[in-house]
């Protein structure tokens, strides 16, 4: 009987169907859980690796840009590559002040800042797809940021909606709902519709 200590798998799910996809990849996890050997598991797609890996290396021209457990790189990318390709989809420029980020939708409640190096005066925000909330109904110490956007696109799948928000400024940004969700709206949601917006502090990462 093989015992291997370790597993090369390279895209292994990659030419499936979805349904033989989402199964089989279950059933990786599982194996993993019950035998522990070692996998090595080269993907692109993003939701597999996030559902399989206890630790994720990220590449592009065949060198490691970061490594770490899945959440410590969603919580803090290192860099503006390595965001886009764990799937940020919103970035924004930002100037640190004593009293927050100033950007192009506003001043930023992001206080205390993280630590910069002196002399920074210009800094990228990451802003996560699900940090983003239509008509935010929480406690206002949640948001880092709350103003009015208009809905310039709707791109609607089987699962979810993906929505464009634009700023008075002509900043943009994209957020995605369940349809469960957009189901629970008060109102349907429509292009040119002007909403209000929350931007949650957890999930926003600051690049430099």
């Amino acid at each position: 009987m093989l015992q291997p200590c370790v597993l090369l798998l390279d895209e292994p799910l990659s030419a499936l169907d979805r349904y033989s996809r989402d199964r089989l990849r279950r059933e990786l996890k599982r194996i993993h859980r019950e035998i522990g050997v070692t996998i090595f598991h080269i993907t692109h797609d993003l939701n597999e690796a996030f559902f399989l890996a206890d630790k994720i290396a990220l590449m592009k021209h065949g060198s490691i840009l970061q490594e770490g457990k899945p959440a410590e790189i969603l919580q803090k990318p290192c860099n503006q590559t390595v965001a886009e390709l764990i799937g940020i989809k919103n970035f924004l420029e930002a100037a640190p002040r004593s009293s927050g980020l100033h950007t192009k939708l506003g001043r930023f409640e992001l206080s205390p800042l993280p630590s910069l190096p002196e002399g920074t005066s210009k800094v990228v925000l990451t802003i996560p797809v699900w940090s983003i909330e239509l008509l935010p109904e929480r406690q206002n110490h949640i948001y880092a940021w709350k103003g009015k956007m208009k809905v310039t696109d709707l791109n609607i799948s089987d699962e979810q909606v993906e929505i464009e928000l634009t700023h008075t400024s002509g900043q943009c940004i994209k957020t995605v709902l369940s349809r469960r969700e957009l189901a629970k709206m008060p109102n349907p949601v429509a292009i040119g519709d002007v909403i209000q917006i929350g931007i949650w502090k957890h999930g926003l990462s600051i690049i430099i």
